[in-house]
């Protein structure tokens, strides 16, 4: 019995220190990231494995992070995603990030996915929009998980 209650402690210790290690990888990649000066962070959700290294009840990925952002402006294409990490091979689901103008509320508007360091990061432009194309707000939400 002693031998399994070490055994377990072990592992959750391994587990532990896994999940810290990707952790650091994942707030590394985002200060690589060039965010401009007129982003503002309102959020950062980390989420890494619970009691014994176990993922569940987990909404997002896990591990991951999760940094959702006001922008000042809706940038008018995907050059600013393309621009948090210029090096980075970016693919990209729309080039422009004004929202049609036959819906409202908040919407993605454009988005892009990249690979940094063993990392998915995927950033999503949304705006508040109003119909007829009006834009009331604008925000990035940013994703960083482990790649697959």
């Amino acid at each position: 019995m002693l031998v399994l209650a070490i055994v377990a402690g072990a592992i959750a210790f391994q587990r532990d220190q896994a999940a810290t290690d990707a952790e650091s990888d994942m707030r590394a990649v985002a200060a690589s990231m060039q965010v401009p000066a007129d982003w503002t962070l309102t959020d950062e959700t980390i989420t890494t494995s619970g009691w014994l290294g176990i993922c569940a009840y987990s909404v997002q990925e896990c591990p991951s992070m999760q940094r959702n952002y006001t922008l000042e402006a809706l940038p008018d294409s995907s050059d600013a995603i393309v621009a948090l990490l210029p090096d980075a091979e970016w693919s990209i689901d729309s080039d422009d990030c004004r929202p049609p103008e036959n819906v409202s509320g908040v919407v993605g508007v454009c988005a892009g996915t990249t690979v940094v360091d063993g990392f998915d990061v995927s950033v999503t432009i949304t705006a508040d929009a109003e119909l007829g194309g009006e834009v009331s707000g604008a925000g990035a939400v940013v994703l960083i998980a482990p790649h697959d």
